[in-house]
């Protein structure tokens, strides 16, 4: 906050230019603002050592990222394969979800899920016969893409544990990019992320590495210009070579407890859409989960679970036949029927009678109206 005040920085609608610290030009004698073009110049990756400021900075910029900007321009979803303090993001609004190294599921549907967003948005703009950029600009108070930012923090533990991806990641961040998607990456090592991948990364950010020679590897030559053993000190190649050091998003030692205030109050103050949440299949499916689903125009068409493929609802329609079988092997049928006679009895107009013989269907009669209802044993 200090350094935008300081330098005046003009935010503009759905133009991410995130604002990361403040650079260095002894050459010139001046010393400037430093913000990452992200809509100017697409994918970014973060290189440093252990300690050496990665994880600032990733805060640094989602931080600016969702103070600059509402969720209607800006979609986040956090990969932490590191240690996990990007949790401290997980109530901002502009946070579909934060997602870690045992989140499988959640990862891959993450994957299918910008994939539709590609085809998708492909289709509507070439239809209006634009560009992502000029779309967004031209009709920024109505659009209805906000660009979407993938970080994958650890990039290296990421590649080990999900490897069949990475032709997934070649993908996206090479089409992504036209459309409003973004990735940014942090590694450990210059050869954490393979080069059929770096080719699709324009922007480079280089902190402290434990070999000289390696700055020259991502950057060329360097002129004999390292980072200071400073915590967030690293090196960045704009119209030149620049040393910069990554701005603290406060002066409290507690950063995680000040970006969990953040974002609750972001989230108490929005008040349009939040970022999509990734759907996964849920651990349970009851009468409270299904509830929403009962639509009393269509007494008998019933929600009755979750189609694991799309994750949709899936309705049965009782009313298109007179006698139903449910079946199953063991006691499934028992939890089954129990919890559609407590989905049944909530709608109005239906009246059941329920034959129960060798008493397995337990309920409290007492929720169920006695004029609507009969349980016979």
């Amino acid at each position: 906050d200090k350094y935008t005040r300081m330098y005046d920085n003009s935010r503009i609608k759905h133009v991410l230019n995130p604002v990361i610290g403040e650079y260095d030009d002894p050459a010139n004698q001046k010393q400037g603002l430093l913000t990452l073009p992200i809509t100017a110049e697409g994918n970014t990756i973060i290189y440093g050592a252990a300690g050496s400021g990665k994880t600032l900075l990733l805060n640094t910029l989602l931080y600016s990222l969702i103070t600059e900007h509402t969720p209607d321009e800006v979609n986040l979803y956090l990969l932490d394969f590191a240690d996990e303090t990007l949790n401290a993001f997980a109530n901002a609004p502009h946070v579909g979800e934060v997602m870690l190294s045992n989140d499988s599921e959640k990862i891959m549907r993450l994957f299918k899920s910008l994939y539709l967003k590609i085809k998708k948005r492909k289709k509507k703009l070439s239809l209006l016969g634009m560009d992502y950029i000029n779309y967004v600009q031209k009709q920024s108070d109505t659009a209805d893409m906000p660009a979407i930012i993938i970080v994958i923090h650890n990039y290296t533990a990421f590649a080990e544990l999900y490897s069949d991806n990475e032709d997934d990641i070649v993908y996206l961040s090479r089409e992504g990019t036209k459309y409003g998607i973004y990735f940014i990456l942090s590694s450990l090592t210059t050869n954490g992320v393979r080069f059929r991948i770096t080719q699709n990364f324009k922007q480079h950010l280089v902190l402290q590495l434990n070999d000289d020679g390696d700055y020259s590897t991502i950057l060329g030559k360097t002129e004999g210009l390292f980072p200071a053993k400073i915590k967030g000190r690293g090196l960045v190649k704009a119209d030149k070579l620049l040393e910069f050091q990554t701005a603290h998003i406060s002066d409290s030692e507690s950063t995680f407890d000040v970006v969990k205030a953040k974002c609750k109050e972001l989230c108490r103050s929005w008040k349009g859409n939040p970022a999509e949440k990734i759907p996964i299949l849920p651990n349970t499916v009851d009468t409270e989960f299904l509830l929403p689903y009962i639509n009393e125009n269509e007494p008998y068409n019933l929600p009755i679970g979750v189609n694991k493929n799309t994750l949709a609802v899936e309705k049965f329609n009782f009313g298109s036949r007179f006698i139903n079988l449910v079946l199953s092997s063991g006691d499934d049928r028992i939890r089954f029927l129990t919890e559609l006679l407590n989905l049944i009895i909530r709608i109005p107009s239906l009246k059941v009678t329920v034959f129960d013989p060798e008493e397995k269907i337990s309920i409290d009669k007492a929720l169920f109206p006695q004029d609507r209802f009969k349980h016979l044993n």
